[in-house]
């Protein structure tokens, strides 16, 4: 695969034949997307599911892809009555989007959390877990 600085860069999708994941560089053609996997095949996949890749692995070192669907534990102050300001961690749910040039956390109701800018990750709380 590509590395761009630190961080490969490589997809995944779902081949429209088999409808099993392949990874490798994408492609553009006029019969439509296609990955390239290390062995060289060539791999015609549903656009609807490809992901980048975010340079980032979860808990089990398995490797984050975007649109993937993680649950994290997020740091949050919470103010008691006497002005004390302790930490408390929160279990959320998000899906991995890139907007504006970063990787983020999609909580939808929630705002975002800033997950990965290009190759200097940032966490706004613990490393994402799947």
């Amino acid at each position: 695969m590509t590395t761009r600085g630190r961080r490969e860069i490589k997809f995944r999708g779902l081949t429209i034949d088999t409808k099993r994941w392949v990874y490798g560089l994408l492609n553009n053609n006029p019969k439509g997307k296609y990955i390239i996997s290390n062995e060289h095949n060539f791999y015609f996949v549903d656009p609807e599911t490809i992901g980048e890749f975010t340079g980032l692995k979860d808990k089990n070192r398995k490797e984050i892809f975007e649109s993937d669907i993680v649950n994290f534990n997020n740091k949050e102050e919470y103010k008691l009555s006497k002005g004390v300001y302790p930490l408390r961690y929160v279990s959320e749910i998000g899906v991995i989007v890139f907007k504006n040039g970063s990787f983020i956390i999609d909580k939808k109701l929630y705002g975002s959390n800033l997950l990965f800018n290009f190759v200097n990750p940032v966490f706004n709380g613990d490393i994402p877990q799947i």
